[in-house]
């Protein structure tokens, strides 16, 4: 158990694996533990970084004014990757967190190699998991490295 303090408040999360950071959100009423057996997966070929959004799961926002909203979440993203030197890397958002991921990626392009947003956590027809395919995928930005005109990259998850 990891945590970190920013601005809001006192951000928990959890890392697992070694190479390249991806940085994972889960939606709302979630926490970290919603990844975790993505990250068991991912953690072969990545540094993941899951966090709880203040207010969910270890989290614990500081001020009694804080709002809950995907702009205050947004904020902690770009905060946690400050504190923890994370210069750029991919952002996959479940839900609310793919909102955010979404936002985040439009707001700070030069700290985003790419952003998904998911919804449905399934296997698919061919006995594939969702994980599996969001690792290949992955593998296939990385593969086209770090564009420094910030070019959008964009990841669709499809069964």
């Amino acid at each position: 158990m990891a945590s970190l303090v920013t601005d809001q408040g006192i951000v928990h999360y959890e890392t697992y694996g070694r190479g390249r950071p991806v940085l994972l959100l889960h939606g709302w009423l979630g926490s970290w533990a919603l990844w975790r057996d993505t990250i068991e997966v991912l953690g072969r070929d990545f540094k993941t970084y899951s966090l709880d959004f203040w207010g969910f799961g270890e989290s614990s926002p500081t001020g009694v004014d804080l709002n809950f909203s995907v702009e205050n979440f947004v904020e902690l993203v770009y905060q946690f990757m400050d504190r923890l030197g994370i210069r750029r890397a991919p952002l996959i958002g479940h839900s609310m967190g793919g909102t955010g991921a979404l936002m985040l990626a439009e707001r700070y392009p030069q700290l985003f190699a790419a952003a998904a947003a998911s919804q449905p956590m399934m296997n698919y027809a061919n006995g594939a998991s969702w994980v599996d395919e969001l690792e290949h995928r992955l593998q296939q930005v990385i593969a086209v490295g770090s564009p420094t005109d910030h070019t959008q990259h964009q990841v669709e998850l499809g069964r």
